[in-house]
């Protein structure tokens, strides 16, 4: 699954992302809503995409600008998934290393150069110089944490625009990246409420007013991504990296793009990455056994999906994952135990598997292969 602004622990659709922390003046920030401030958030959405909100919190931005030597470490293994059917472990070894090695630059090089256009770091805003005794900042700032505790999206895509009509036309050195803001945040709203183009505009308009920021570059690549235009999203992904290369979100968000252009080696490089930069993070593990899965690896990928439901039992894409992987490998008993323990009703639908779930061929096919049969004994 993919993923876009707002930390969050599991629950519902595996939307789940990370928060981008900006600083204010101590004297300020006092003034932020305690519980909120630095907290996590979850959002609905579509499965398989992670989201950030912007919010404030008493800590800076730590990014840092892509290096090469940031880049994972790729082992043997690793050099053959991307080349497997060029060199073979015998003879292509060298050849397989160099078409590897080929690929990692480009990525390299396509990733500094999409920083360079997408994401502009040098321009963070120094917030330190902002003044604490702005009334006017004081009031965007609490507007701010007024629309992130919206009871309903529609109310909190109503706070957002009030903040933008409010404040976009003030002379004030805060007021890009206040609206900027507002602008990526109401994107966030208007895409969960399936209003994508209205949605994108936003986000283009965020991105053109905090360019040093990752998020709503992040959120564009989810909307591209649910609205199947998988290139634009893998730009903005890798952009994403370039900036923040230790960013798993991220990383599990690429993955999930090259899963939906079929690069299933790829994929589980990117996955990899985001594992081990969050060992914990539940949604990459079972992304990498499904693409486990893709690849006919069917027992590699049993045995991660049981040892991610070991720590998560109660994960139902894990399980339902699990459930289509034992089908296929012709484990029907296995396959209905495991079914008994899927709580989430969604997984039943094979339309949602196709449009919102969005899994790759093999396990979707192997799923509704295993709910057409439940429905014939039924």
């Amino acid at each position: 699954m993919t993923i876009m602004f707002a930390r969050a622990a599991l629950v519902d659709t595996r939307k789940v992302g990370t928060s981008e922390k900006a600083s204010l003046p101590a004297t300020l920030a006092e003034n932020l809503n305690s519980k909120s401030r630095g907290k996590f958030r979850f959002i609905r959405r579509r499965a398989r995409i992670f989201r950030r909100d912007f919010f404030f919190t008493e800590k800076g931005i730590k990014l840092e600008v892509a290096k090469e030597n940031s880049l994972p470490e790729f082992d043997e293994e690793q050099i053959f998934r991307v080349a497997p059917i060029l060199c073979s472990r015998r003879n292509g070894m060298a050849l397989g290393a160099t078409i590897f090695s080929t690929l990692i630059l480009d990525q390299v090089q396509a990733r500094a150069e999409e920083a360079e256009k997408l994401i502009k770091i040098n321009l963070t805003p120094d917030q330190t110089m902002y003044d604490p005794n702005d009334s006017r900042l004081r009031d965007a700032a609490r507007m701010l944490q007024d629309a992130l505790q919206a009871a309903t999206v529609e109310k909190e895509e109503e706070g957002w625009t009030q903040i933008i009509v409010k404040f976009q036309n003030l002379d004030a050195e805060w007021v890009p990246d206040i609206v900027g803001r507002a602008y990526g945040n109401r994107g966030n709203a208007r895409s969960r409420q399936g209003k994508f183009e209205a949605a994108l505009e936003d986000y283009n308009t965020a991105v053109e007013l905090c360019p040093w920021s990752v998020d709503p570059v992040l959120n564009r690549g989810v909307l591209y991504e649910n609205t199947a235009r998988l290139e634009l999203a893998e730009r903005d992904y890798r952009a994403v990296l370039a900036a923040a290369p230790d960013d798993p979100v991220g990383w599990n968000n690429l993955g999930n793009v090259q899963m939906g252009l079929g690069q299933f080696e790829l994929a589980l490089v990117s996955l990899d990455r985001a594992r081990q930069l969050a060992p914990e993070f539940a949604f990459a593990m079972v992304n990498h056994s499904i693409a486990q899965l893709e690849l006919g690896r069917t027992n590699v990928a049993i045995k991660e999906m049981r040892t991610t439901l070991r720590r998560y039992p109660d994960f139902p894409e894990a399980r339902a994952a699990l459930v289509a992987a034992l089908w296929s490998d012709g484990l029907e008993v296995q396959a209905e135990t495991e079914w008994q323990r899927v709580e989430d009703p969604r997984y039943s639908n094979k339309s949602w598997i196709r449009t919102e779930r969005r899994w790759p061929p093999k396990i979707r096919t192997s799923l509704e292969a295993f709910l057409e049969f439940r429905s014939i004994k039924e």
